[in-house]
């Protein structure tokens, strides 16, 4: 509560004009601080902290120190609350500050902070003085805080002790906060509504000790924001507010920002509880003195307009000229509204006064001034002297509307604006001026002003910017905290009831400004209008609006005999008026069903909006509506469920119309949901037509890897790449077709996109074809036709570049299964189509057309080149004599043609296949695996059916071919048939020649899971893993090649092979967690090791052929064997020397030694007998019957015809062979070479013949 004289005057302004300081440092004036001279004399160890905190609880808030000049007996009342007869702070805090507060009441603030840190001549007698009245203020106040009566200002008012307090919304109990603006008007308004909240009502109370600055920080102090004065930051929506109550609030002033409140916390607005019983007026106001004056000498009404008309009277005479005001206190006109554009213009439009603005440079308005500082009306503007002073402050209160007044009314007016409150207050006080002013306000209250009259306000004048009627009241009002109705329902009926007049409240204000304190003029209203104010109490059953009838445990009742009290309306209910005899009532009545309300203190419930429902009284919230069921109307209690293949979307459905088709089922013509189907994604609420547009989020879609037309949305088929999915008719990479899979004319594929033709392209495809048909035929001449035993250096090489030939088309056969491979490890495998002429990558496309014309072109690859060795062989024998070097012989163009079509059978066989893989889409229909735009049973289909069973039948026949050629193979060891299959068995030990019938027709194999299982990839892999399963068992157990590091090379690649294929299989299913991503690095780690594998061998055997043949060396690397084998000599001896040692054992003790040896000892020592007899011709019976197992190379001795036609020969060979079988003469070894070749020959010869 505020303290009596120290308040009045304190808001340098209008309350919604702001507050403007006394002195020119506003920061100096903005608090009370003791002079830091003073503090260390009187203050000693309080610090200023300590000090600044006890001063503002000492004197109601921050205020000038120019008006706290009062004597310590004035200063001792304001320390002592006279309801309580106690101090308002601790006696040490008070003992603490006194001194301080004495010297304070002697300084003047207006001097400025720097003077204040000096202290002057006059203060040092004043601080003897001041410590002696210190010490006898301590021993007073000592005194008055013993005393432990209480003084209220009502006999009969409620103890202290029962005085209640209200709770927060976290149930907390605190007092009612009051807030109050920094007018006398606020205070004294404040002043008596807490006198009576305390004392009738019987709540506690306090008063925020910061002032409101201007009124329009109310609506942010009662929402609880904690620095409400500042401009920028007032730090709303933290805590609850702690500030409830505010009156004589000039609500108008800050309409603006409640409105901007309503955007930022709605739920913290104030609420306006009505006016306050008068208005705010401003306008042009003089002293009583010179409007008696007038009167007495003339019977001038100086209070009315027309009574400043300089036809009848000289109203100047009752006034100070302007020249008694120092111009040294006047603002330039340039600092002012003065220079305010728009109002300037406003005024020369609607008064015509041109010569009373001027036309700055920039072509705005401004104010012509006399001397820089007043503007002259045109009735004294051309004798100043004539001029009447008036007088406002601030940056122009009102000047725009007192410039209209002067000049539509013949005011001699001159107009200048104060640059400082007390400057302002100064001119007023001690001259006779007219001045702006405003009630209610306590300012000049003691010269009890005058306002004038002025043709009455006209609203719509205002608006279009003429202001020469008077001014508009300004809506004063009170105001609560957004929740303090349910906090004190009661003392918010009594607020509301709060009213005064304008001339009682200035009467008022008059009595204070006397010299009354405050408090005591309050509390002599408070007991001289006892019925006044009974008549704002509420009656305790009379409930509010919000409010309902309650007995003395809170249940709500339904009558006033059984009520005691009213309580706040509780969510579900509502507050509804009752009348009595006694009068106006409210009970709370449950919502009815079909109704709810989920606030406290609600009027009505709230009918249940469509899409929800109640179905019980007293509901606080409605029902929404489950999904599957929607409520079209309002106030409903219940839903309609929709039909069986029917849902909502969400919740709260209100319309049929959001009855849409479920999960997996979509909405197709005629309105009828049908199965979504394989290859689209139908979520809640799917139609065709959502699928068609694809315009919201969740939407129906297409998969990705399938593709649907615009056409027939709902007809799909399963794509092998390229196709995105979402709208249907989408391909990626410019593909087209109903699979994606075809690039369109002119354009082939590169993998990820399609890309143009060109001219190059063609010629660079003649050209390759050119080179490879060079190529091939070229191999004639490369081949030999002759076999060994040994596996040379050459040979190593040859077969490492097969086994990665082999490898790759198994690659290649294993991408056409449907397996979700990443894809990195996906164009990898991409890749090796290339070996299975899958050629689209090249740009096959460009020279051979569509699907068909590019499979034809497969297949007419291989008649062609079989074709042209057959017709080259058969050309080249009819060149003429000198050119017969060049004539293909029969049985190596046999073996030429064997080893092209070895090389290429996986390929052949796979090619003829093609046609007959076909997939199932699921809209029905079937394509072909590997061109999926072409469907099965159509023409284009049939044709390439008929292709490729005639690439089949020429794969047949060489596979036919080749276990022919197996079977003879033995019988034809060491004759030149030999070479016509020397193809099939030069990469083979002599024991297993036969294992590249193996490797044949695990070609096709690999190729049939997919025609005989497309549609199940599982199946297809489980195939696939058993035929390189047994292809690696057959491997291991046989060990075929001649080389030991080809063994293993073709080991390791098999089983990288098959694990490449278990993973496969595993991403064919769902894994946990992060089993993909294990499986996809374990894939490409395996393929990395394969490509090292094959890489790896392919450079030992090219570094082992530069060491054979650049190198000159006799020797063999030691790698191509897996270690280094016994010297050729060590053997032979070896070999001799047992021989010679066996000679003498008897037939029953070799039977003994053979019938204890193991199986696998037993099968060694046969093959080693094989191995002599067609090696080194150790003939018998037996040898002869077991040679049928093994086939020889041409050097061996059991290779020689055994009739030979020319004796000398064979005595030759047998000369030379009685000189030991392991002789190391060369010169014999060339002898029985050179005898050998003569009869090859010779057969050579007789074969052709």
């Amino acid at each position: 509560m505020g303290t009596g004289v120290l308040n009045s005057g304190l808001l340098a302004g209008p309350p919604h004009m702001g507050k403007r300081s006394t002195c020119p440092s506003e920061p100096a004036c903005a608090s009370v601080q003791t002079p830091r001279p003073l503090r260390k004399s009187f203050l000693g160890a309080v610090t200023q902290d300590v000090q600044a905190v006890i001063v503002l609880e000492l004197l109601g808030g921050p205020q000038p120190v120019a008006r706290m000049a009062v004597t310590c007996r004035e200063m001792l009342k304001q320390l002592r609350d006279p309801r309580s007869n106690q101090l308002r702070v601790s006696t040490a805090s008070f003992c603490a500050v006194t001194p301080a507060l004495l010297a304070l009441s002697t300084g003047d603030c207006r001097q400025g902070a720097s003077e204040q840190m000096a202290l002057p001549k006059y203060l040092r007698i004043i601080q003897a003085m001041t410590f002696l009245c210190g010490l006898f203020f301590r021993v007073t106040v000592c005194l008055l805080a013993s005393r432990s009566a209480s003084t209220t200002c009502l006999p009969e008012a409620i103890p202290e002790v029962e005085r209640a307090l209200i709770k927060t919304l976290d149930g907390a109990d605190i007092p009612i906060g009051f807030f109050q603006g920094a007018w006398e008007s606020a205070y004294l308004t404040s002043d008596i509504a807490r006198i009576l909240v305390e004392e009738v009502l019987g709540y506690h109370t306090w008063n925020h000790p910061e002032d409101g600055r201007s009124a329009v920080v109310t609506p942010y102090a009662l929402a609880g924001c904690l620095d409400f004065n500042n401009a920028t930051n007032q730090q709303c929506g933290i805590n609850e507010t702690r500030l409830h109550v505010c009156v004589d609030c000039w609500s108008a002033t800050y309409a603006s920002v409640v409105e901007d409140m309503k955007e930022t916390f709605p739920h913290l607005i104030p609420v306006d509880l009505g006016s306050m019983g008068y208005e705010g007026e401003e306008s042009m106001y003089l002293t009583k003195d010179v409007l008696q004056q007038a009167l007495d000498a003339e019977g001038l009404p100086l209070d009315f307009y027309r009574g400043y008309n300089l036809t009848h009277h000289n109203p100047k005479q009752y006034f100070d000229s302007i020249d008694t005001i120092n111009l040294a206190d006047l603002f330039l006109c340039e600092e002012t509204d003065f220079y305010k554009p728009e109002a300037m213009a406003d005024y020369a439009r609607w008064t015509g006064d041109a010569a009373g603005v001027q036309m700055l440079a920039n072509g705005n308005y401004a104010a012509k001034c006399h001397a820089g500082k007043w503007w002259i009306s045109p009735q004294c503007r051309s004798d100043t002297s004539t001029c009447i002073p008036v007088i406002t402050a601030g940056a122009g209160w009102k000047l725009q509307a007192m410039m209209f007044w002067s000049t539509t009314y013949g005011f001699p007016a001159a107009i200048a604006v104060a640059n400082s409150w007390g400057n302002y207050v100064s001119i007023v006080s001690t001259t006779r001026s007219l001045y702006y002013w405003w009630v209610p306000d306590a300012t000049f209250i003691t010269q009890q002003p005058q306002s004038i009259v002025f043709p009455p306000y006209s609203a719509s004048e205002w608006a279009q910017g003429n202001m020469r009627t008077a001014a508009s009241g300004t809506y004063i009002s009170k105001s609560v905290s957004s929740n303090f109705a349910n906090q004190a329902p009661r003392v918010s009926s009594f607020i509301a009831g709060v009213n005064f007049e304008l001339a009682e409240l200035m009467d008022l204000l008059l009595t204070i400004a006397s010299g009354t304190l405050r408090y005591d003029v309050a509390c002599q209203w408070v007991r001289d209008n006892k019925q006044r104010w009974q008549e704002w109490l509420p009656i305790e059953t009379n409930c509010i609006t919000g409010f309902g009838l309650a007995d003395a445990a809170g249940n709500f009742v339904m009558d006033r005999a059984n009520a005691t009290s009213c309580e706040v309306c509780a969510p579900g209910k509502f507050s509804q008026e009752y009348l009595d005899i006694t009068g106006a009532t409210r009970l709370c009545v449950p919502c009815a069903p079909g109704t709810s309300q989920e606030k406290s203190a609600a009027t009505s419930c709230t009918p249940c909006q469509p899409g929800s429902y109640t179905d019980t009284d007293g509901r606080e919230t409605c029902n929404v509506c489950e999904q599957g069921s929607y409520q079209t109307l309002e106030g409903q209690t219940g839903c309609t469920s929709c039909d069986e293949v029917r849902t909502t979307r969400l919740l709260a459905a209100s319309r049929r119309e959001d009855c849409v088709c479920k999960q997996g089922l979509i909405e197709a013509s005629l309105g009828v949901c049908v199965s979504c189907g394989e290859g689209l994604y139908c979520p809640v609420g799917s139609t065709v037509e959502r699928l068609r547009n694809g315009s919201s989020e969740a939407r129906p879609e297409v998969l990705p890897m399938y593709f649907s037309s615009m056409e027939v949305p709902l007809e799909t088929y399963r794509c092998q790449s390229h196709c995105p999915g979402g709208t249907p008719g989408s391909c990626g990479g410019g593909r087209v077709g109903r699979t994606c899979s075809e690039c369109p004319d002119n354009f082939y594929s590169t993998g990820n996109q399609c890309a143009e033709c060109g001219v190059a392209l063609p010629v660079l495809w003649v050209l390759g074809i050119g080179i490879l048909v060079c190529g091939i035929f070229s191999s004639y001449y490369l081949l030999t036709s002759s076999y060994t035993a040994k596996a040379s250096v050459l040979t190593c090489t040859t077969c490492s570049f097969g086994m990665m030939v082999s490898l790759f088309q198994n690659l290649g056969v294993i991408q056409t299964v449907s397996v979700p491979w990443p894809t990195g490890l996906k164009d990898f495998l991409g890749f090796f189509q290339i070996f299975l002429l899958d050629l689209d990558s090249l740009g096959f496309s460009c020279i051979a057309g569509g699907p068909v014309q590019r499979f034809a072109g497969n297949c007419a690859f291989f008649f062609v080149v079989l074709s042209g060795l057959v017709g080259t062989a058969f050309l080249t024998n009819l060149l003429p004599r000198r050119l017969s070097w060049l004539a293909w012989q029969k049985y190596k163009t046999m073996s030429t043609i064997g080893q092209f079509c070895q090389v290429s059978f996986t390929t052949m066989t796979n090619i003829g296949l093609v046609p007959f893989m076909c997939y199932r889409h699921p809209a029905g229909s079937e394509s072909v695996l590997k061109y999926s735009d072409v469907f099965c049973n159509s023409a284009e289909h049939t044709l390439m059916q008929l292709l490729g069973i005639a690439v089949l039948a020429l794969s047949g026949a060489f596979l036919a071919s080749c276990f022919f050629f197996a079977w003879k193979a033995p019988s034809w060891s060491g004759k030149a048939i030999q070479g016509g299959v020397r193809f099939l068995i030069f990469r083979f030990r002599p024991n297993v020649w036969w294992f590249g019938l193996v490797l044949l027709t695990r070609g096709p194999l690999l190729s049939m899971p997919a025609v005989a299982a497309p549609n199940m990839p599982a199946v297809q892999f489980v195939c696939l893993l058993g035929i390189l399963l047994l292809s690696l068992q057959l491997q291991v157990w046989y060990l075929p090649w001649k080389a030991p590091i080809l063994n293993l090379v073709d080991g390791v690649t098999n089983l990288l092979l098959v694990m490449l294929l278990a993973i496969g299989l595993g991403r064919l299913g769902p894994d946990p967690e992060d089993g993909p991503a294990v499986l996809d690095s374990l894939a490409a780690a395996i393929s990395a090791m394969m490509m090292s594998v094959l890489c790896l061998m392919l450079v030992l055997a090219v570094a082992a052929l530069f060491y054979k043949k650049a190198l000159g060396s006799n020797d063999e690397l030691w790698i191509m064997n897996l270690g280094k084998p016994p010297s050729s000599k060590d053997f032979c001896d070896t070999l001799t020397n047992f021989l010679h040692s066996q000679q003498h054992m008897q037939e029953n003790e070799v039977r003994k030694v053979v019938e204890a040896l193991c199986v696998y000892d037993y099968c060694d020592v046969n093959a080693s007998i094989v191995l002599l007899n067609t090696e080194l011709g150790f003939r018998s019976k037996l040898t002869d019957a077991l040679a049928r197992r093994r086939i020889t190379s041409a050097g061996s001795f059991a290779s020689l015809p055994a009739g030979s036609k020319t004796k000398q020969l064979d005595a030759k060979v047998e000369n030379v062979a009685e000189k030991g079988v392991c002789h190391e003469n060369n010169q014999d070894d060339a002898e029985v070479a050179e005898a050998k070749m003569e009869l090859h020959a010779e057969e050579t010869r007789t074969e052709w013949a």
